[in-house]
């Protein structure tokens, strides 16, 4: 089947065109719809984060360190570095005794949300790492590594076991061998064929996880429902999905969306070839409707989004066509 495709248009003409792979399985990993290749090698990014979460929640992380939902939904997601964002990955490195400086994510960089960026800015402070949109995902690591006794300054060594035993709860959820290379994070990252993303979501939503991790997944899932401002941000595409019933999903970098819905027992995955934001958040509302079922007012903004000039006036329009229904 062609590809999906996201289009451009300025003044009638094509400007430019995204490509667009894209899945809806059921819970045997089953294909129930296709737009391209439902076997395109997907690189997760931070749509892996709710699946290297299971470790530390199947260990018992939460009850150790009394964690609540807030807490482990920012370690699932790519927060936005807003102050309530920022103060909650302290909250949970805090609970085992460590301190910013034992959070380690490559680089630093301002608040995704361009509000708590500016309010930075003019107090004149610099961002730190519990600002970065990892943060949250390397906080609740460090806290299974002190939880096990291990060396929690390791946390990030590609052969050490914290990234071996997330590396095998990704491939065990998704039911797959993966190539492994590394992210901009420092975390691995891990590649995949789209319909075994489909299923490793499909599964985490609560369709079928196998043990050790079913009930990890519950508990992953539920905190990204009850807490859904902390897996992106408040209006965020991936905080709104996630406040849909019985829905997870997440977002991964240049172009990568996944999803799933317990109650129709359908995952989906997609992939834009070049990587773009907007046209994956695009062709992401399509899938969404395709997995979750119609979605409500709430979703305007993606389904009305326009080109607009500096000052937002429109100038053009976008174009999707996402033939997964």
């Amino acid at each position: 089947m062609e590809p999906g495709v996201v289009e451009e248009v300025r003044g009638g003409v094509v400007e430019a065109r995204h490509r667009v792979h894209a899945v809806v399985v059921d819970s045997d990993g089953a294909v129930l719809a296709s737009a391209g290749d439902p076997e395109w090698p997907c690189m997760l990014r931070s749509a892996a984060k709710p699946l290297q979460a299971l470790p530390a929640v199947r260990d018992g992380v939460i009850e150790r360190y009394d964690l609540e939902a807030r807490h482990v939904a920012v370690a699932c997601g790519s927060h936005e570095g807003t102050p309530a964002h920022a103060a909650t990955v302290a909250e949970v490195i805090a609970r085992a005794g460590l301190s910013v400086a034992d959070l380690r994510p490559r680089g630093v960089h301002p608040p995704l949300a361009a509000a708590a960026a500016r309010a930075l800015a003019l107090a004149g402070r610099t961002p730190t790492v519990l600002e970065h949109n990892c943060s949250g995902n390397h906080a609740l690591m460090l806290l299974r590594e002190v939880m096990l006794g291990r060396d929690p300054s390791a946390y990030l060594d590609p052969g050490g076991p914290a990234q071996a035993d997330a590396t095998d709860a990704v491939a065990w959820a998704c039911d797959c061998r993966l190539v492994i290379a590394g992210d901009r994070c420092g975390m691995r990252a891990y590649s995949l064929p789209l319909r075994n993303a489909a299923l490793g979501y499909l599964r985490l939503a609560g369709r079928g996880m196998p043990e050790p991790y079913a009930e990890a997944a519950r508990g992953v899932a539920r905190a990204m429902r009850e807490a859904p401002e902390m897996v992106a941000g408040p209006g965020s595409f991936d905080s709104l999905a996630n406040a849909l019933p019985h829905v997870v999903a997440k977002r991964g970098a240049l172009g990568v969306f996944c999803c799933a819905s317990a109650e129709t027992g359908r995952g989906g995955a997609l992939k834009v070839e070049d990587g773009s934001f907007e046209a994956m958040e695009l062709a992401a509302l399509h899938l969404l409707e395709a997995v979750a079922g119609q979605l409500g007012a709430e979703f305007d903004p993606w389904r009305e989004r326009r080109i607009g000039d500096g000052n937002g006036a429109p100038v053009g329009v976008w174009s999707t066509r996402l033939p997964v229904l």
